[in-house]
């Protein structure tokens, strides 16, 4: 994985940005319009080999969720999504006591597998419908439309709809506000599976995701962490970063999952990220 992740920044301004943002404007409308809106021309004429060639490699791999990968540090069970506050070591003076902030370093020996995951199904996932949209080619969404079913549907794999054990400090908090920009993310995902979910998923699996994202603004809404991190908005120094996505991503979802995907956006700065140590990836 660790060539995913050097070269996301890259990546994403391409071939998941056909997916998701890139053909926001006209794709949602319908899969004829977005083959005549200019992203998708664009695209099409300049980054078509690389979408491809990506898209055939991950059409191979199955999905893989937080649930691969529990760990004893959280708070939570096996479907809850967890991290560990990046800046936060053992204190040399009590090594079995809390953490204490080191600020600017971040900690090797942090629990990143779900952050891992989650970046890997929004890497992945919106460039299998990219391919999909480039070529017509239905193997590339039934893939995507895995990755989808696996992260949001199966109970066996699912995540719960909440970021409530993210960013931990180990001895101090079991989670943190700060913790759901760990899913904006989703923002990539939730706008490619709006092209999927009326085409290649049945209404059962369709309304689970819909469901999810439903349950996670509610979460976002009502609880402690999300009330928190929407008044950190305007009280952190990221704040001026933070940039609302647009609603009009999503004409054929209902008002409240338009609202989730702004809210998830709102919630998160748009900042650099992951702030670990990516030579770690693999």
């Amino acid at each position: 994985m660790s060539t995913m992740f050097s070269n996301r920044r890259r990546f994403l301004k391409t071939a998941a940005a056909v997916g998701c943002a890139a053909l926001a404007r006209t794709a949602w409308a319908g899969a004829d319009r977005s083959h005549h809106s200019y992203a998708y021309l664009m695209a099409a004429a300049t980054d078509r080999s690389r979408i491809l060639n990506a898209a055939a490699e991950y059409v191979t791999q199955p999905p893989i969720t937080i649930t691969a990968f529990p760990t004893k540090r959280s708070a939570g069970g096996p479907h809850d999504f967890y991290s560990q506050a990046d800046y936060f070591w053992p204190n040399p003076k009590d090594p079995n006591g809390p953490y204490i902030n080191r600020d600017g370093q971040s900690n090797p020996e942090n629990f990143d597998d779900h952050r891992r995951v989650m970046v890997r199904l929004s890497i992945q996932m919106p460039a299998l419908t990219a391919a999909w949209l480039l070529t017509g080619n239905r193997e590339y969404a039934r893939r995507a439309c895995d990755h989808l079913r696996a992260w949001f549907v199966s109970a066996d794999t699912r995540m719960n709809p909440n970021l409530q054990y993210a960013q931990a400090v180990q001895g101090v908090s079991t989670g943190r506000s700060y913790g759901i920009i760990d899913s904006l993310h989703l923002v990539e995902v939730a706008r490619a599976a709006s092209l999927l979910t009326g085409k290649m998923m049945s209404p059962t699996d369709a309304d689970a995701i819909r469901d999810w994202f439903s349950s996670y603004l509610n979460w976002l809404s009502t609880s402690v962490a999300g009330r928190a991190s929407a008044m950190q908005r305007t009280t952190t120094p990221c704040a001026g970063r933070c940039r609302p996505r647009s609603t009009r991503a999503w004409p054929e979802t209902t008002q409240r999952e338009k609202k989730s995907i702004v809210v998830i956006a709102r919630c998160c700065c748009l900042i650099r990220w992951p702030m670990m140590d990516r030579s770690r990836a693999s």
